[in-house]
């Protein structure tokens, strides 16, 4: 829970959970969204661009389409931060300052496995996830999850 962002606590959601309802009439399941309110607060209804203040997504084959169609989607819909996790390059793409008449974000910052990710709590606050949580190990693991 986050406070002091003038209103209730924030939900952090995985795309199983549920899909992100945007106009006219889209309904994208990302991999991770950050919203405001507690998760109750969407069992009848998907959260919407108001709601929604980081949107997260994996990619490594559909890498091209998160950056161009998903892109332009969350952009238009004026969804505040879209973050890629760029499976190819192993690397965290920031994108902020939507332009929902232009379906693009003015800001992009791409971040390596040793930055911080500053994710969108409200205007006002970020939550800092070091950027090597959200990407994949590259040293093998053995079958009890220790490295070699």
């Amino acid at each position: 829970m986050f406070g002091g962002c003038g209103w209730p606590p924030l939900s952090v959601r995985s795309a199983s959970k549920g899909a992100v309802t945007l106009p006219p009439d889209q309904e994208p399941e990302p991999d991770g969204t950050i919203v405001r309110g507690q998760a109750r607060a969407y069992l009848q209804s998907h959260p919407g661009p108001a709601d929604v203040t980081c949107v997260i997504e994996v990619a490594d084959s559909s890498l091209d389409d998160a950056r161009t169609r998903t892109l332009g989607i969350y952009a238009r819909s004026g969804i505040a931060q879209y973050v890629i996790v760029n499976l190819v390059d192993s690397c965290i793409e920031v994108y902020e300052e939507p332009s929902t008449a232009e379906g693009q974000y003015s800001k992009m910052t791409r971040l390596d496995g040793a930055a911080m990710v500053p994710l969108h709590v409200c205007t006002a606050k970020r939550l800092e996830v070091p950027a090597r949580d959200l990407l994949p190990s590259l040293v093998p693991l053995d079958a009890a999850g220790r490295t070699g």
